[in-house]
C-alpha cells in the first residue's frame, strides 16, 4: 500500500459517479479514483418521517456504528482503514 499524501475531492462538479449504494455498501468513482466504505449497520433505531403529508414512511439510522473506508487510485489502495465512530441513515 502506497503512502497517503495529499487531499482528494470527489464532488459531481468534478465528475463522480455513484457505481452502487446499498444498505451495506456505498462505491464511489470519480476517473481513477475510487472510494469505497463499507458499513457495519446492524438493525439501526427506526425513525418515523413524512410521506404524502402522513407520519408513515420509515428511516433507519445508527449514531454509532463501524465502517471500512478504501481510497483506490490506479488500482493501487492509497488509504484503507475501519473506523468504530461511523454514523449512518438510510432513507430507501
Amino acid at each position: 500500500m502506497k503512502k497517503f499524501v495529499g487531499m482528494y475531492r470527489l464532488a459531481t462538479y468534478l465528475g463522480v459517479k455513484i457505481l452502487s449504494c446499498d444498505k451495506k455498501k456505498i462505491v464511489l468513482k470519480q476517473g481513477k479514483l475510487q472510494l469505497e466504505i463499507e458499513i457495519d449497520t446492524g438493525i439501526g433505531h427506526k425513525l418515523i418521517a413524512p410521506e404524502n403529508s402522513k407520519m408513515s414512511r420509515e428511516i433507519r439510522e445508527r449514531v454509532v456504528c463501524g465502517a471500512r473506508f478504501r481510497f483506490i487510485k490506479d488500482g493501487q489502495i492509497l488509504f484503507e482503514r475501519h473506523s468504530g465512530n461511523a454514523s449512518f441513515e438510510w432513507v430507501g
